[in-house]
């Protein structure tokens, strides 16, 4: 909340989240760990709707 990714209901604001994970992380070192013309954030946004399971940070699907 406090960096304006997410309401106090919260409901979350995927592209900013998606935007600040790539700014600390920086998009060649993600693309360094997933393979070529895969989306490195595929997995967030698989997280973000299945917020209910139990989910690896590095799901492979």
């Amino acid at each position: 909340m406090e960096k304006g990714l997410t309401t106090a209901q919260g409901i979350r604001y995927t592209e900013r989240i998606k935007s600040e994970f790539i700014k600390y992380h920086e998009e060649d070192f993600l693309n360094q760990l997933f393979p070529a013309g895969k989306d490195p954030l595929y997995w967030l946004e698989f997280a973000f709707v299945s917020v209910s399971e139990h989910l690896h940070p590095l799901h492979s699907s």
